[in-house]
């Protein structure tokens, strides 16, 4: 059975315990330690997929400083470059 449950609902149950600052620390550390282990077991992204993560956080940002083009206005720069002739 799948649950979901947010994060700060977590955090609330934890606070509802009179936990002292050693049990913290006990839980924190411990869930640091597998958190740290499971990036371990996550494998580096390839150069190709490196190549893909970079183009898109480009294009990301290229869209938020508003220097991208919709597709009518590549249509329309492309028509002006060349004369598209009837086939």
């Amino acid at each position: 059975m799948d649950i979901t449950v947010s994060l700060d609902t977590i955090l609330n149950f934890l606070h509802s315990f009179s936990l002292s600052a050693d049990n913290k620390k006990w839980i924190a550390d411990h869930l640091y330690e597998e958190a740290k282990e499971e990036m371990k077991n996550i494998s580096a992204p390839t150069p190709t997929e490196q190549k893909f993560i970079e183009r898109a956080m480009l294009g990301h940002l290229q869209i938020q400083e508003g220097k991208c083009k919709d597709s009518e206005e590549v249509f329309r720069m492309l028509e002006e470059r060349y004369k598209l002739e009837a086939v």
